[in-house]
């Protein structure tokens, strides 16, 4: 009966260690980024949210032009928008995070510009035209896209992200808070680094940080933080992606609304419950043979 028991507490406190385990490498953010500004050829890649540096190099998009990323927040497929500038054509894509390919869903039917995307926590995606300064939701069946409203704010470069459930927009030097009923924009505080041409940015679901991407258009991309609140910024570092275009950090679920991707599946957990079905039967076997 000892031995019984203790096979059945050995097994417990295994799963439980591999619940944990699979749920601290679950709970890793991973940030990817794609260059292409001025509808050059675009690439997806995988950044270090610590330094800005390049951890790998997934592979080419097929497009050019990737100038907005963001992951849904409910099926974790990643999206991308390119621009609608410099001979590009605005269009609805998917982005395959393994490989990097891109696939068609159509196009957004508005001039785009220098367009940044973000999800909702609810699942709407939203992204900006610097043709006309104006917000717009995107069908994410057809690529259509849906005016909300002037966001009031001239600009050329743009970013949009969601902090802790506002839509955040950042401009050449200013933090805007924006309707996501009107579009209208409201000024915040000055930008702590004014950066040479960032229209980047995404936000960590667990931690709720704000990352905000700039490059110089030859030779360098970089990253840093950004507090919404202030406007202070913290340079972390930089990369050789010279015409890095789109910045979208993907995690599991967290507390900060919008760009959240769930990465536990139900089969990662049902691994974890066969496994303990598996010992529970071992045991009782064991068990079983004891009393003959």
């Amino acid at each position: 009966m000892r031995r019984y028991t203790l096979i059945v507490k050995t097994a417990a406190v295994a799963c439980l260690m591999l619940v944990a385990a699979m749920s601290a490498v679950a709970q890793t953010s991973v940030l990817y980024a794609t260059d292409g500004s001025r509808c050059t050829p675009s690439t997806l890649y995988e950044l270090n949210p610590a330094d800005g540096s390049i951890v790998s190099t997934i592979g080419s998009t097929g497009v050019s032009g990737m100038n907005g990323l963001a992951a849904h927040p409910v099926t974790g497929v990643m999206y991308g928008i390119t621009t609608g500038g410099a001979g590009c054509t605005a269009n609805l894509y998917t982005v395959n995070l393994a490989t990097g390919a891109a696939s068609l869903i159509g196009p957004l039917g508005v001039p785009a510009g220098k367009p940044d995307a973000t999800f909702s926590a609810s699942g709407v995606l939203y992204t900006y035209s610097t043709s006309n300064q104006f917000i717009y939701t995107v069908n994410l069946a057809t690529g259509a896209a849906t005016a909300v409203g002037d966001t009031g704010v001239p600009t050329f470069d743009i970013s949009l992200t969601f902090d802790e459930g506002t839509l955040v927009m950042t401009t050449g030097d200013r933090v805007y808070s924006v309707s996501t009923a009107t579009g209208l924009a409201t000024s915040g505080p000055l930008l702590g680094i004014v950066p040479a041409d960032s229209n980047m940015s995404t936000t960590d679901p667990q931690t709720c940080q704000v990352y905000l991407g700039d490059r110089d258009g030859a030779s360098q991309g970089e990253l840093y933080t950004l507090n919404t609140s202030s406007g202070a910024m913290v340079l972390l570092g930089s990369n050789t992606i010279g015409q890095m275009s789109a910045i979208e950090m993907v995690g599991v679920p967290g507390p900060c609304g919008g760009e959240k991707t769930p990465v536990p599946t139900l089969s990662s957990y049902g691994l974890v419950l066969t496994m303990l079905g598996l010992l529970l039967v071992a045991a009782r076997r064991l068990r079983a043979t004891a009393r003959k």
